[in-house]
């Protein structure tokens, strides 16, 4: 399956540890997590639905670690997490350029995320990255992928500063 390209926005929690970073009182990211799931949509007359977009402003301090509580998919029933791992290619790739942008690849596969507990394949929108504390940091949407036991997952958020 080909890369789906994912705008991310930092949470405020996000935006105050890169100025930590940048001030030289924070050391790391820490990002440890991501999590992929079916909130993050808008409900369309005739029943299609499309990505919500993520406004910034919408994600306030994050008191809860669960994607789809932090405003966007507030009745979703299925997300899948994982570990962040450094092996470039596999779940995790950071790549820093000038305007500063945050890259990072998130992966499920073939046997991964293909059934959202009732027999279903989930439909994704979301995703979000979290820190060692189950802090949010950055969230993101993308257009509706039905994930099943025939494909693989990839996700490329980016987050431009």
């Amino acid at each position: 399956m080909a890369t789906i390209d994912v705008r991310g926005v930092p949470t405020q929690d996000g935006k105050e540890l890169l100025a930590q970073i940048f001030q030289g009182t924070a050391s790391t990211l820490g990002l440890a997590t991501f999590k992929i799931g079916e909130g993050g949509f808008i409900s369309q007359a005739g029943g299609t639905t499309v990505p919500a977009d993520p406004d910034d402003t919408t994600l306030g301090y994050s008191s809860k670690s669960d994607i789809e509580a932090l405003g966007f998919g507030v009745n979703s029933l299925f997300f899948i997490q994982k570990a962040l791992s450094p092996s470039p290619g596999i779940d995790l790739v950071i790549n820093v350029s000038t305007p500063f942008t945050l890259e990072i690849t998130m992966f499920l596969d073939f046997g991964e995320a293909n059934d959202q507990g009732d027999a279903s394949s989930p439909e994704l929108f979301e995703c979000g990255v979290f820190d060692n504390n189950g802090v949010m940091l950055a969230y993101g949407t993308f257009p509706r992928v039905e994930k099943d036991i025939s494909k693989t997952f990839t996700a490329l958020m980016k987050i431009a500063f």
